[in-house]
């Protein structure tokens, strides 16, 4: 009974077939070999071409510095918008300067000790440097643009093309140069006095019809209440004035700043 029969063991029993040896057949004779490593071959990858973008064209000391964004710059203000070369040669103009850089109202915004100096954002049609204290500020180029008439203390220098920025490099640093040393020296812009401000009719319809909207106003910070009031007077139209006063009702009755 223990001997070994065809498919039996010498226990008698039925010898199981795994198919472990029928998992990788041979190919035939006169099958050809695969040509190149297989996709799964661990140096595959080396072979893959590394994609080059606009992040990349730095070389050295000088891509390193460029591509060395503070928390929360990931690539959506620098990279996905019209002015990304304007905005990349700025950047390196400014940093040379030594300010520190930081993300704010989702922008490149470069601070003194904690305080705004400058900023760069772009609009439809030209992109900028504004200064905080830009009012404040020597402009020997007369170069400084104030945004609108309401705006008070900020000042843009403005430009469209890459070549622009380059062929105005000296006057920028010149200017960043300027905005540093203003801020050191501790000035101040005059505010007017949020009394001073006129009332778009706008917003006092609005404040008729719901009166809750004229309370929660009133007892906002003298500087949140500024900051609304500049935003919808600097709409030229009064379909613009409205829509942005619709927008902020629910902020305001919730005691919040434009910017809360």
């Amino acid at each position: 009974a223990r001997e070994h029969h065809g498919g039996l063991h010498r226990h008698g029993h039925q010898r199981l077939d795994t198919g472990r040896h029928h998992r990788h057949p041979r190919p035939a004779l006169d099958s050809k070999p695969r040509q190149g490593r297989p996709r799964h071959h661990p140096d595959a990858r080396r072979e893959r071409p590394h994609r080059q973008g606009p992040a990349n064209a730095a070389q050295g000391p000088e891509r390193q510095r460029l591509q060395s964004r503070p928390p929360g710059m990931g690539g959506t203000e620098m990279s996905d918008q019209k002015w990304q070369q304007e905005f990349e040669a700025l950047r390196a103009i400014i940093l040379d300067s030594g300010l520190e850089e930081q993300v704010k109202w989702g922008q490149p915004c470069f601070t003194l000790e904690g305080r705004n100096v400058v900023l760069i954002h772009g609009f439809k049609e030209y992109c900028a440097l504004l200064f905080f204290k830009g009012a404040l500020m020597q402009d020997p180029k007369n170069v400084l643009i104030q945004q609108t008439e309401n705006v008070q203390a900020a000042r843009q220098l403005r430009f469209t093309t890459l070549d622009e920025i380059r062929r105005l490099e000296k006057t920028i640093k010149a200017y960043v140069k300027d905005a540093i040393a203003l801020e050191k020296s501790g000035a101040k812009v005059a505010f007017k006095k949020t009394t001073e401000f006129s009332f778009p009719e706008e917003l006092e319809r609005k404040m008729d019809d719901l009166p809750a909207l004229r309370t929660a106003f009133e007892e906002l910070t003298p500087g949140r209440q500024r900051a609304y009031l500049l935003h919808f007077s600097s709409a030229k139209q009064a379909k613009t004035r409205e829509a942005r006063i619709e927008k902020s009702v629910q902020r305001i009755l919730d005691g919040k700043g434009l910017d809360d």
